[in-house]
């Protein structure tokens, strides 16, 4: 079975843009683009990552389509443009979808030739007074980006003729909250990442290298149809104290622990693991008594994950719940938290980042730290130490669907001490050279 190309039907992409609809003032236009090819180097591109938003309306993975809905007189209607069918384009770059296939997919039947978005814009856009346009939201990732959307955005914007508006905190409001299709696609998603840590678990001994770790995991990936969610990390020893570390090129000593931060992507839902091992198969008692205690918070915390508490609220209870434990490690004293700053609290030195993001067609979905917790919707629960003068960093990272009582999407993925030991022993013996 071909499970990449597992079909969606095309009422769930229907349902979302009536739910959009639904947001929209009258006399409105939503507007939101397919994103562009992101060009590598040469005449090479990046592989395909379609905008999640756009993909969510329409289910379109395709460069080059602009998707248009109208809201007038309570009727919404949807308009799709997609690049002309050329022969010539198709021998060298392949398939491009035709007006009936793109109806098949979208549910859409308002389809024209991308050619003449410009020309019927006058027309869609004629007596609305609100336009919505599906611009970059995060500030931290907008530099130096190309989207036709934000540029479409800022033209819009100078000309003040209308209200202009981002089309994300009204997506947002459903993207949050997943229906039962995208809780399936998400857990399967979270079983073909289960299937790669055990794979790797039972080989680790006959590794040698961060990169033969990430081939592994990257390998089962591919088997599955599904392809790496973000950027995996595979951080032996004094890599796992840098929290970002993606470079994935050092040898694995013996005695180390590694850090894995990995999850695949599945008809571009996202999983988001973490899980941290012992190189040589077994923990040093130092080892085991920093990660019971990185354990033990995150199973504390995760039965917090109910209805209406926020982002913010976790990081406050997981900081006092770390705080705990880093005075019983012995890596903070009573002195150093009397003397903290409370802007930059004494756990801090250890425990760096936050417990939790949301999760779903993107790793960092949409949702934010104040957003009440709703039933349906899925977030990360991931609490680490990084001790950098014992060249050790600790992370443990699953998938909680909101609820009461919370269910942990991703449980079956070992991570009991035990657990690991054993599943590692059963694998191949340490490969003699």
């Amino acid at each position: 079975m071909d499970m990449k190309r597992e079909k969606i039907a095309s009422d769930f992409f229907r349902k979302n843009r009536n739910n959009l609809g639904n947001e929209m003032q009258e006399n409105s236009v939503a507007i939101v683009f397919a994103h562009d090819e992101l060009w590598r180097n040469g005449d090479q591109y990046y592989p395909y990552r379609q905008n999640s938003n756009f993909f969510y309306l329409t289910g379109i993975e395709q460069a080059g389509c602009v998707l248009v809905l109208r809201k007038q007189e309570s009727r919404l209607q949807s308009f799709l443009f997609i690049p002309r069918a050329d022969p010539t384009y198709e021998i060298w770059f392949g398939h491009r979808l035709d007006k009936e296939e793109a109806e098949a997919i979208s549910g859409i039947a308002g389809i024209f030739p991308r050619e003449e978005f410009e020309r019927m814009r006058k027309k869609l856009l004629k007596n609305t007074e609100t336009i919505y346009v599906d611009r970059l939201e995060d500030e931290n990732f907008t530099r130096g980006i190309s989207y036709a959307g934000q540029s479409f955005f800022d033209t819009l914007s100078s000309s003040a003729k209308r209200k202009v508006k981002s089309v994300a905190p009204l997506l947002a409001k459903y993207r949050t909250v997943k229906q039962k299709l995208e809780l399936q696609l998400m857990k399967k998603a979270m079983d073909i990442t289960q299937e790669s840590f055990e794979h790797v678990l039972k080989k680790i001994r006959r590794l040698h290298t961060e990169y033969e770790v990430e081939a592994e995991i990257f390998y089962h990936f591919h088997r599955r149809g599904a392809v790496a969610a973000y950027e995996t990390i595979v951080a032996g020893g004094l890599n796992a104290t840098v929290l970002h570390y993606v470079e994935n090129k050092d040898d694995l000593l013996s005695g180390d622990l590694l850090l894995l931060d990995f999850g695949a992507e599945y008809n571009n839902y996202a999983a988001d693991c973490s899980r941290t091992i012992p190189v040589n198969g077994k923990f040093s008692p130092r080892q085991k008594a920093v990660y019971e205690a990185v354990l033990r918070v995150q199973e504390a915390m995760i039965r917090e994950y109910v209805p209406g508490n926020t982002i913010n609220k976790l990081n406050e209870k997981a900081g006092k719940l770390m705080e705990k434990e880093l005075l019983s490690l012995g890596l903070i004293t009573p002195e150093d938290i009397r003397k903290q700053d409370k802007e930059h609290p004494a756990y801090k030195k250890y425990y760096m980042h936050g417990l939790s993001h949301f999760l779903g067609l993107d790793v960092h979905d949409a949702g934010n730290k104040d957003t009440p917790f709703r039933e349906g919707m899925v977030l990360t629960c991931e609490p680490g130490i990084y001790i950098r003068k014992e060249n050790m960093g600790i992370r443990i990272e699953d998938d909680i669907l909101v609820g009461n009582p919370p269910v942990n999407l991703t449980r079956n993925i070992p991570k009991k001490i035990d657990e690991l030991e054993k599943i590692i022993s059963s694998g191949n013996p340490p490969q003699k050279l």
